[in-house]
């Protein structure tokens, strides 16, 4: 008997991918490296792009390649931004192509953070694509419960943000309003935004939207779903992608995030709803690799200085499920919960419900 060996979530360097994967065999790749290889010739404007396995199925897919030089339209149309898994400015692409071969301008990315653990990863990176404009994505995958996708561009002025989202053959789709229900089998999924409607696209030559090529000369139908936001700077969206029905999402909304000090904070803060909690997400403002300490802040009932925090609130707990990225307090407003490290820990996660989570010791 051959024995299967779970391969752990991790970083592939050299190439600047960075790989999450879960015990329910969902796989999800984030591409936070360089633009490509010497002349990046065979590269895309993917910056910052992922793909996403549910299950084992591809369920979020990079469309491919399609042509070289006998169809120049189509040989840039499939190397676009737009036809990747992230997000457009304006309608612009991340990276700027000369020919079928070269490009004019190369987009640069940075990763500030990425942090496995058992019960979640998290990813945090930024490129320049957009300049004087940043897109930050930050990632956040709760094994076998979510997968929370925050693109936040910043800057100023008023401009259009577009995320774009290539459904793999075999799923169908059903959007409303800001949610999209996608099956394949006895399978499903759902994608939630928290501002903005879905828009789906299936071979849709006007808009270039909904095609893949599986393999190198092939073009075929597929499914695009596609959210457009305009407004001032900064501005983010929010994507949800549900992995578990025992939970179902209700709603997104923004949530107000304040420094304990009484400033303005600059981050971003969210509430998700569901059936049987209430989660909260924070998003530290950019600080770079190594940027100064963060401000002490508040969303919902607890305080923080951590880079990313995410808790639920259920079954007449406050707080039931809590962790964080790259923080050294978590502490429940008005006195309860406290978790208080003398130095910031990379990452922690505890699930309150469970008799079995113990704080370590340099927590209390």
């Amino acid at each position: 008997m051959t024995r299967r060996v779970r391969l752990p979530s991790g970083a592939l360097g050299d190439t600047g991918y960075y790989v999450s994967r879960t015990a329910s065999s969902d796989h999800l790749v984030i591409d936070g490296g360089p633009h490509g290889y010497q002349n990046a010739g065979h590269a895309h404007a993917d910056a910052l792009s992922l793909t996403f396995s549910f299950r084992g199925r591809p369920l979020l897919i990079d469309p491919g390649t399609g042509s070289y030089t006998s169809d120049p339209d189509l040989r840039e149309r499939f190397r676009s931004t737009a036809l990747h898994n992230t997000v457009t400015i304006d309608g612009r692409p991340s990276s700027v192509s000369n020919g079928p071969f070269h490009w004019s301008r190369m987009a640069n990315c940075r990763v500030d953070c990425w942090q496995t653990a058992d019960a979640f990863d998290f990813f945090d990176g930024m490129h320049d694509g957009y300049h004087p404009l940043a897109h930050r994505r930050c990632v956040l995958s709760l094994h076998g419960d979510l997968l929370i996708v925050a693109d936040i561009i910043e800057g100023s002025g008023l401009h259009t943000i577009t995320a774009h989202w290539h459904v793999a053959p075999g799923w169908s789709v059903v959007a409303q309003g800001s949610r999209a229900t996608l099956r394949c089998g006895g399978q499903h999924v759902s994608l939630t935004v928290a501002d903005g409607d879905i828009e789906v696209f299936t071979a849709d030559r006007n808009a270039g939207l909904g095609w893949q090529s599986p393999a190198y000369g092939r073009v075929e139908p597929a499914t695009t779903l596609r959210v457009v936001r305009r407004g001032n700077l900064p501005m983010s969206i929010l994507t949800v992608i549900e992995l578990s029905a025992r939970n179902a999402l209700q709603a997104i909304t923004p949530e107000p995030t304040v420094r304990t000090n009484g400033g303005v904070a600059d981050g971003s803060g969210f509430h998700i709803a569901r059936d049987s909690s209430v989660d909260y997400l924070l998003i530290a403002e950019s600080a770079g690799a190594a940027g100064p300490p963060r401000a002490v802040r508040r969303i919902g009932a607890l305080e923080t200085d951590a880079r990313m925090l995410f808790y639920r609130s259920s079954a007449g707990r406050p707080v039931s499920q809590v962790a964080f990225v790259d923080g050294s307090l978590v502490r429940a407003v008005g006195g309860g919960l406290r978790l208080e490290a003398p130095r910031r820990l990379p990452h922690y996660f505890a699930d309150l419900e469970s008799a079995s989570t113990t704080p370590p010791d340099h927590v209390r």
